[in-house]
């Protein structure tokens, strides 16, 4: 079963050079929400003969959603954070910063602080070749739970298998 993509309720994850959407999963014995972040390289439609290797990018518990609209938690870093910096690369600005938001829960305080400091990378430059790489020749997954619908465990197993599902 396919499903259609949903608006995720911010502007945070929008692209203009690059697929980059936002799917509910729709059927799922998990306790919770399980929606998902999918991008395809830009030449996904005109080669469909080519057999695409797949990330799964599995972002840590900071990165859930709790609240409305928190999805945008999960695109700080890793995986996300490249696509968007690729759609900026791509309309020619400076791809090494986006300018995403602590989720409100997180404001005041930085979940990643190491022993040494801030430890939260988000604002670190990604390089060109890693940006172009991974949008051009990957498709993606990113999962975005959402903690806010009865959350008591972090699955992997079953749920995942159930959202590698829609990518037919």
């Amino acid at each position: 079963m396919e499903s259609a993509p949903k608006d995720p309720g911010h502007p945070y994850a929008h692209t203009s050079h690059i697929s980059f959407n936002f799917y509910s999963q729709p059927t799922s014995p998990a306790s919770y929400g399980y929606e998902h972040y999918i991008s395809l390289p830009p030449s996904y439609s005109t080669s469909p003969e080519k057999q695409w290797p797949l990330i799964l990018f599995l972002h840590g518990a900071g990165e859930s959603q709790r609240g409305k609209n928190e999805s945008y938690a999960s695109l700080r870093h890793g995986v996300p954070k490249i696509i968007l910096c690729y759609d900026k690369y791509k309309e020619g600005m400076d791809p090494s910063r986006i300018d995403i938001p602590l989720a409100p829960r997180l404001r005041g305080r930085n979940p990643n602080r190491g022993e040494s400091g801030d430890a939260d990378l988000s604002e670190t430059a990604v390089s060109a070749d890693v940006i172009k790489t991974v949008a051009e020749e990957f498709v993606t997954v990113t999962p975005s739970l959402d903690m806010g619908k009865k959350a008591h465990r972090y699955p992997l197993k079953t749920e995942l298998r159930g959202l590698l599902c829609t990518l037919n």
